[in-house]
């Protein structure tokens, strides 16, 4: 935890500048993290780790793989100027890490890529990261949303948990919230995508393609780099791939979720004028 609070008290010097050259092409980077993680690159969800890499005159450090807790050894490799672009395929993992990840960083990453897939916390944490997005042709990132400093989103997310689990989960959910603020102002982000996808219903068109699920067992969404952009004011999406409409979005997400399905809007911003 004393780490957390360095972590945090930093004044977030990284963000404004690197002076690296971008990524002309991931493919040397990609393959080398793949050759050092065979499970996670099978399966995204398989029990990964971090670990640096250098292919095509590229400095990069890999995040394969669901990713549970932080060593020490983690931590140090987090902090260290030795890479430029992080390369990610990762179905995420719980919060707290990957939070601790973004703060420990000691400058933006030139380069985020993603190789596959990039969920839950690995979108929410590291993805913005980036001051260049490359999304690889096929790959999805996929938000469900998280806590922000909000006690009107906690109500409304977890508003219904029993009287003796109540007051210690709001407090995680607003701690948690408020670091993530901090970040994601810094980075020049908008909050509400964290609420936004956090336990929100489908878009109707996404109901509509989705014709052998239901609305309950949407997984998340894959919004649009325009829709990032002009909602929530994510930047460097210019190589980011998407699959496109709403039947295309739940087609290409058929793949890897089981008994669940992948969204392309939720209702709430599918209704907004950014959003078109």
């Amino acid at each position: 935890m004393a780490i957390i609070g360095i972590a945090i008290a930093s004044p977030f010097a990284w963000l404004l500048r690197t002076d690296d050259p971008p990524v002309s092409d991931p493919t040397p980077l990609i393959d080398a993290c793949r050759a050092l993680f065979p499970n996670a690159t099978r399966n995204p969800s398989a029990p990964g780790g971090l670990e640096l890499v250098q292919a095509g005159g590229d400095r990069g450090l890999c995040v394969y793989g669901s990713i549970e807790t932080l060593s020490n050894l983690d931590a140090a490799l987090i902090r260290s100027r030795r890479f430029s672009s992080i390369i990610l395929r990762s179905s995420g993992g719980p919060v707290r890490p990957w939070l601790f990840f973004a703060e420990s960083l000691p400058r933006r990453p030139r380069t985020i890529i993603v190789d596959g897939l990039c969920a839950s916390s690995c979108a929410n944490y590291l993805f913005p990261a980036g001051r260049e997005k490359i999304v690889t042709e096929g790959s999805l990132v996929v938000w469900h949303g998280g806590p922000i400093n909000d006690v009107t989103a906690f109500e409304r997310i977890l508003g219904d948990l029993a009287d003796e689990d109540r007051q210690a989960a709001r407090l995680d959910f607003l701690e948690i919230g408020e670091r993530s603020e901090q970040l994601y102002r810094f980075w020049g982000v908008n909050r509400h995508l964290l609420s936004d996808t956090f336990g929100q219903a489908p878009s109707y068109d996404d109901i509509l393609a989705a014709t052998n699920h239901s609305a309950s067992q949407v997984v998340g969404y894959a919004i649009p780099p325009d829709v990032l952009t002009a909602c929530y004011q994510i930047d460097g999406l210019e190589r980011m791939w998407h699959p496109g409409d709403s039947t295309e979005v739940v087609a290409a997400g058929s793949g890897l979720f089981e008994r669940s399905w992948l969204a392309r809007l939720p209702a709430g911003l599918a209704d907004r004028d950014c959003a078109h």
